[in-house]
């Protein structure tokens, strides 16, 4: 009776993995951000780094699809933006990065 309990419990804390991959560490996402007038440039650097990573920027409260490493944008003042890294099949592989901002 206590190995049917302890399996399930087992499987649902991750610590059994039973058919199917484990699931991803959370990856990493260090964000730079400079102001050069009324541009400011985001570049940011990620691990584990993956062929055809791409990635969602949110700024503003949009969402805006990237496929490099690098955002350049108009504002006034200061501009924050969080990163998510997306694998090459569109699936985010983890939660938006802690803010970034310039200005």
């Amino acid at each position: 009776m206590l190995a049917a309990l302890a399996v399930p419990a087992l499987v649902a804390t991750g610590w059994l993995a039973v058919g199917g991959p484990r699931p991803e560490p959370t990856v990493a996402i260090s964000i730079t951000g400079s102001r050069a007038g009324d541009r400011v440039t985001f570049a940011w650097t990620w691990a584990p780094q993956r062929a055809g990573d791409t990635f969602e920027v949110l700024v503003r409260g949009r969402v805006v699809p990237r496929a490099d490493a690098r955002l350049d944008l108009a504002a006034d003042g200061r501009q924050c933006i969080r990163v998510r890294v997306l694998d090459a099949a569109g699936v985010p592989r983890g939660g938006f990065s802690d803010e970034g901002c310039a200005g």
